[in-house]
């Protein structure tokens, strides 16, 4: 039993995979948990910088994660290596319908960032019969 929730990264190509080579190596045993290799989406994105040049972005994230900062080593692990870079977008959403937690520095480029969408499932006139 816990509190789970969904959570998405956005950041430089490089930077992803030196968090990804950090969170292997920190598995020293079977029961360690290695959060890069278990995450539910990955995505490659472009933006351009202010000389129009390519940079390549990862969005990626987890579904129904247990996310306590502080209290797990392998959140810890990822929540520090954001506070390192220049640039980032990160949001969690949690399963409480106000827990709504977002932090980015994006500077370099015309990224698209993360979105969030929210509305209702209404039924539409031809399907209420």
């Amino acid at each position: 039993m816990g509190y789970y929730s969904e959570v998405r990264i956005l950041m430089e190509e490089e930077s992803y995979n030196k968090l990804c080579e950090i969170s292997k190596a920190k598995c020293k045993t079977e029961d360690d948990y290695d959060i890069m290799a278990s995450i539910d989406i990955k995505q490659e994105r472009t933006g351009k910088d202010e000389n129009d040049k390519k940079i390549k972005y990862i969005y990626f994230g987890w579904d129904n994660l247990k996310w306590y900062e502080g209290h797990c080593e392998y959140v810890d692990l990822v929540h520090d290596f954001l506070l390192e870079l220049d640039e980032y977008h990160f949001i969690r959403i949690g399963e409480n319908w106000d827990d709504l937690v977002e932090d980015y520095h994006l500077n370099k480029t015309d990224v698209d960032c993360i979105g969030i969408i929210r509305g209702f499932d209404e039924i539409k006139e031809e399907q209420k019969s």
